[in-house]
């Protein structure tokens, strides 16, 4: 009996192209097949179309825009994880995610019903390149058509799975080359086959190359001519764009056949023909190939040890675009290679997929016939069960050892904090799943509640924002111990989607570190500065009045986010030497506590940052610095009148500084989230506090106007604006600001 009749589930391997998709199917016992569409073919066109309201995927939205339909999606897997894409279709925007799901539902749809079976899981392949947000982007766009993604893996190994279900003795341990050429991607990876398993060595990639950039070739040189025929250009709409593109793509595959084609576009009632012969074409795509060839090099030479051409016994071609013929011959001539055959370059991908997944799906269930020697030894099995695994064909299919695509890091200092750097710690084409940690000093000066914040990067480039930026996660919960310098290891992993997890632990404490994850944020610039030095920190007494808006824009989350930020804003400081008060507005302000070291106190400050109608109003008619003013016990020193027109509170500021011998310092914190009425007014206060020597920072979000909040604020870095869900980021930034202060 089937395994899968067992279990109810069914797994696919699904090859989802840049320009076609196909999807396969192995049931463990018989060689992989691929199942064909509705249209009876084994390739659906990766495009999808809106029409009235209607949703066509596949040859019917080919064929739209073949018609010129504008409404017409195509190439959208090379924007996958890509925030800032949407495809607009007049009325909708959609993301390359979102785009995706509807192809995969289709091609789930389509096999169904060739198979007679509902397909639950499946085996996505990507470009080897995608790095980890396209890899979540493309597990996603599988969950949101329907389908349990079993993992994802790379298509040039998926490729070689296909490829090493073929291996014999007289291969077994010999290198490969698999040369990976799709529609909008281009990958290669380095492999060793034997029957037992199949390891890659290394990988290389660009997920801007593929196919389509040799239509553009062609698509640039028509234009070109009708240009030099017309004086028209020829992309002066979106119609005619999308039918060039089509007749571009279609001289570029007859070409493939025969050595002379002709493209004729027509366009602003002027109509061009341009006889276009293969060696014009391979001419006008020479640099694309020599594109390929560096990063077949580039693989070669990351292999542990590195590689030369004359290591290889072959190439394998994958991929719908090896088809053309110069890619064969280009690849003989640099490599000195044969290439091998045997391998359909347009179905090999699925084909391994759904090997992979027939194996998955196995490993998974335990009534599944499983094809593993530990498993064998595990089962005692039957020596009858035992003949029936030795005839199924998953029982001869060799094991995968992938690589990771990417190094991953973080930002560090370099060894003498001249600047900061991207510190490696899990190395490109390390075997996935893996994982690796580091081990980083974290300079904690004089902070009470230190953090270690782990800006993940992916890439191998040294200046930091020369690399993607996966991510912010946040660690704290440290034992300082008076010490100005600890040990934290860092741990990297990659499972075996290519997605990553972070995790750290101090070294020599059995105490657990706190995690959060935090938004990246959109400056990043400060990566290209020097480091700041965070040994000379502000070691005096500290007041601190918070200014907290209670109108009633402020009711439900907002005040709760208010009241939860306050709270956390006061563990960041050593209470024995800080002093903290409250002060709330409204159409009116109140005095809720005096700066106190006191923690009950505080607490009980924190549970009246509410709304108060009845007694403070509903509005922000309300000027409270000068009750935070009052909330200080020095007596104030009198200030020229003249003075508050000429100088900004900034300046103010530093004027009272310069004057001052106090090791002491003075803040004021504004939260507010809407427009103050009586704004000349509240600079007014500002300056006055500023002349004495109180420095003021304000926070705001919703309505708050940001200018406001920096003409009101002493300090450069003194005045942000944010929104609710990174408002407790906000005040830990404010509460380092204050600390760091000299």
């Amino acid at each position: 009996m089937n395994a899968t009749k067992k279990t109810n589930r069914v797994a696919a391997g699904i090859d989802l192209g840049t320009t076609f998709s196909v999807v396969a199917y192995c049931d463990g016992q018989s060689a992989p097949r691929v199942l064909a569409n509705s249209v009876g073919k084994q390739a659906t066109p990766s495009v999808v179309c809106f029409k009235k309201g209607e949703i066509l995927v596949g040859q019917e939205a080919k064929d739209e825009q073949e018609f010129g339909n504008p409404n017409v999606a195509s190439f959208f897997k090379r924007h996958m994880g890509d925030s800032t894409f949407a495809f607009s279709d007049g009325s909708k925007s959609y993301s390359a995610t979102e785009l995706s799901a509807f192809l995969l539902k289709k091609l789930k749809e389509d096999a169904e019903a060739q198979l007679g079976e509902k397909i639950t899981d499946a085996i996505i392949t990507v470009p080897a390149y995608f790095n980890h947000f396209q890899r979540e982007a493309t597990l996603a766009a599988a969950r949101d058509a329907g389908l349990n993604p079993l993992r994802a893996i790379n298509e040039p190994t998926a490729a070689a799975l296909a490829f090493g279900i073929r291996a014999s003795e007289s291969t077994a341990g010999k290198k490969y080359l698999v040369y990976d050429l799709g529609g909008g991607t281009f990958d290669v990876s380095i492999i060793a086959i034997d029957a037992e398993e199949i390891r890659v060595l290394a990988t290389e990639g660009d997920h801007l190359l593929g196919g389509k950039d040799w239509d553009d070739r062609i698509l640039r040189y028509v234009a070109d001519r009708f240009r030099d025929e017309t004086g028209l250009d020829l992309f002066a709409d979106v119609e005619t764009l999308n039918e060039a593109l089509v007749r571009a793509e279609r001289a570029k595959t007859e070409l493939s056949a025969r050595v002379e084609t002709k493209i004729t576009v027509a366009s602003q009632g002027q109509k061009v023909s341009a006889p276009i012969t293969r060696a014009l074409f391979e001419e006008l795509s020479s640099d694309l190939f020599e594109r390929t060839s560096d990063l077949c090099t580039a693989a070669l030479r990351s292999c542990s040890p590195p590689l030369t051409w004359n290591d290889l016994e072959g190439i394998i071609l994958v991929g719908g675009s090896t088809r053309m013929p110069a890619v064969a011959e280009f690849m003989e001539a640099k490599s000195g290679k044969p290439v091998l055959t045997g391998v359909n370059v347009d179905e090999a991908v699925a084909l391994g997929a759904a090997l992979q997944a027939s194996a998955d799906l196995a490993a998974e269930d335990p009534q599944y016939e499983l094809e593993s020697a530990e498993r064998r030894r595990r089962l005692k099995m039957s020596e009858s069960h035992l003949v029936r695994m030795q005839e199924s064909y998953l029982w001869r299919m060799p094991q995968l050892a992938d690589v990771c695509s990417h190094t991953l890091g973080m930002i560090a200092e370099n060894d003498d904090r001249s600047k900061y750097v991207n510190s490696a710690i899990l190395k490109k084409n390390s075997p996935i799943p893996s994982q690796d940690t580091k081990r980083h000093k974290l300079n904690v000066g004089v902070a009470e509640n230190p953090e270690l914040e782990v800006y993940l990067l992916q890439g191998e480039h040294e200046r930091p924002l020369d690399n993607v930026v996966l991510g912010k996660y946040v660690f704290s919960g440290f034992e300082t111990g008076g010490a100005k310098e600890i040990q934290v290891d860092v741990t990297y992993s990659y499972d075996r989607n290519g997605v990553v997890d972070v995790a750290a632990a101090q070294v020599g404490s059995a105490r657990s570190l706190t995690r959060r994850v935090e938004p990246v944020p959109d400056d990043m610039s400060w990566t290209d500065g020097a480091p700041k030095d965070l040994t000379t920190k502000f070691t005096g007494n500290l007041s601190i009045v918070f200014v907290v808006d209670v109108s009633t824009s402020m009711f439900g989350r907002a005040i709760n986010k208010a009241r939860a930020s306050f709270l956390s804003f006061i563990e960041k400081f050593d209470l024995k030497t800080t002093k903290i008060g409250v002060v709330r507005f409204s159409d009116k302000s109140q005095i809720v506590q005096k700066p106190t070291n006191s923690m009950k106190l505080l607490k009980r400050a924190a549970s009246k940052i509410r709304i108060a109608p009845f007694r403070l109003g509903i509005a922000n008619a309300a000027v409270p610095l000068d009750d935070a003013l009052r909330c200080f016990p020095e007596p104030r020193v009198k200030v020229d009148r003249s003075s508050l027109v000429k100088y900004s509170s900034k300046k103010l500021r530093d004027l009272a500084f310069a004057r001052s011998s106090s090791d002491d310092r003075r803040f004021i914190v504004v939260l507010t989230d809407g427009r103050w009425l009586w704004r000349d007014r509240a600079v007014k206060q500002a300056k006055l506090c500023a002349a004495q020597g109180i420095d003021i920072v304000a926070i705001g979000f919703g309505a708050a106007d940001k200018r406001f909040l920096e003409e009101i604020s002493t300090l450069d870095e003194g005045a942000l604006f944010t929104d609710l869900s990174r408002l407790e980021e906000s005040f830990s930034t404010i509460a380092q600001t204050i600390k760091g202060i000299e």
